[in-house]
């Protein structure tokens, strides 16, 4: 059998590699055959990381095939990880959004990487953080938000005038 090797440039040509794949499959380990069957099965690799992605999965069915693979219970999972009874249940189903907290946990439990488990995370970005101070006696600093923004104040006084200040809230990178 006199075959060779051949780029992958389009589909038809990774069709084409995937039939020489298979007719040899069975080749004699240290065989020109096989050596073809190395290089061939490189370049399939290659071709599909680079052209067959699979888009990320939704991390629930990835929760969910993972705890059938383990032959875990939803009620064991939420045992081990200290969760309350339904907790589990509301993820998997969609009513819950996991947090990054979450993440990390399931990814310990379960042994998956957290990149399975983040593409549908949810963060919730408050819209404005409201910034008052006060200059009179002593400087004062107050501000309300949705989430906790670390600020850093100053003990100098703002100019005179400039007591209410509204800026939009950075998201958490």
């Amino acid at each position: 059998m006199s075959l060779s090797a051949f780029p992958l440039r389009n589909d038809a040509d990774y069709q084409r590699a995937l039939v020489l794949l298979d007719e040899l499959w069975d080749a004699l380990p240290g065989s020109a055959e096989a050596d073809v069957l190395d290089v061939m099965a490189t370049l399939i690799d290659v071709y599909e990381k680079r052209h067959r992605t699979l888009p990320p999965a939704d991390p629930r069915q990835v929760i969910a095939f993972k705890l059938r693979d383990l032959g875990w219970t939803q009620r064991e999972l939420g045992r081990r990880l200290g969760w309350g009874s339904g907790r589990v249940s509301e993820v998997l189903s969609g009513r819950r959004a996991l947090t990054l907290r979450m993440v990390q946990e399931l990814s310990v439990a379960l042994g998956l990487p957290p990149g399975l488990l983040v593409h549908d995370l949810r963060v919730e970005e408050p819209e404005a953080v409201n910034l008052r101070i006060s200059t009179a006696p002593t400087a004062s600093l107050s501000y309300t938000s949705a989430s906790a923004i670390p600020l850093v104040a100053s003990e100098t006084p703002p100019r005179a005038g400039a007591q209410v200040f509204r800026f939009p809230a950075r998201a958490a990178a």
